[in-house]
């Protein structure tokens, strides 16, 4: 339902991408809840831990998100 809703928002979801929830609430299906991510930064925010996005609190999550993004986008231009 989360992915029906956001494209109907947003369009199409962009090629490489997953959507993940900013308030890591996956029953909140709005739209404005997800962001696409693209697939290298989704490590960086899954990971099991201190440091993981599902441990974070709520309030950092949109924090953490953009630094995935930000990290990813810096590898590929290194590459």
């Amino acid at each position: 339902a989360h992915s029906v809703n956001w494209e109907l928002a947003n369009g199409p979801l962009p090629a490489r991408h997953r959507l993940m929830p900013i308030d890591g609430d996956r029953e909140n299906v709005a739209a404005e809840n997800w962001r696409p991510i693209p697939f290298g930064a989704v490590a960086a925010l899954t990971l099991h831990g201190p440091m993981g996005l599902n441990e974070a609190p709520t309030e950092l999550r949109p924090a953490l998100i953009a630094l995935a993004e930000l990290k990813h986008e810096i590898k590929q231009k290194g590459e």
